[in-house]
């Protein structure tokens, strides 16, 4: 205990020292640019936490496109159908009910038939 209190109390002990919060060090050198260097850091400090936190709400994880995960990113179910329907297995509008029902969106419209369609051409002979 007695070291602790000479240790708090060698400021006033040093010759030349003007005790806490003046000058300790013989020759008048001061060290008041200490707190505002410290001031400094600590702002910079924070404002590096500020911007990672940002970074890490902001941030999209793999996969995602346009703020949907991608429906086979992850799912082996998807990735099975999407492998069958690529080699020829299964048809393409059987493929799009399929993940539709697994992904529980709706699947697509077909495409829209044309609204007047040409008769065939008659052969000539």
């Amino acid at each position: 205990m007695h070291l602790l209190v000479t240790l708090l109390d060698l400021p006033r002990r040093v010759p030349g020292g003007h005790g806490p919060g003046g000058p300790s060090v013989p020759g008048g050198a001061s060290s008041h640019w200490v707190l505002p260097i410290m001031g400094l850091f600590f702002l910079l400090a924070m404002v590096a936490v500020v911007v990672l936190i940002v970074m890490a709400v902001t941030r999209r994880p793999r996969g995602v496109q346009g703020g949907v995960v991608a429906a086979s990113a992850g799912n082996p179910v998807i990735s099975e159908l999407e492998l069958r329907y690529a080699r020829g297995e299964i048809s393409r509008e059987d493929f799009l009910q399929r993940r539709a029902d697994l992904t529980g969106s709706p699947p697509p419209l077909p495409p829209a038939a044309p609204a007047n369609p040409s008769p065939p051409a008659e052969p000539q002979g």
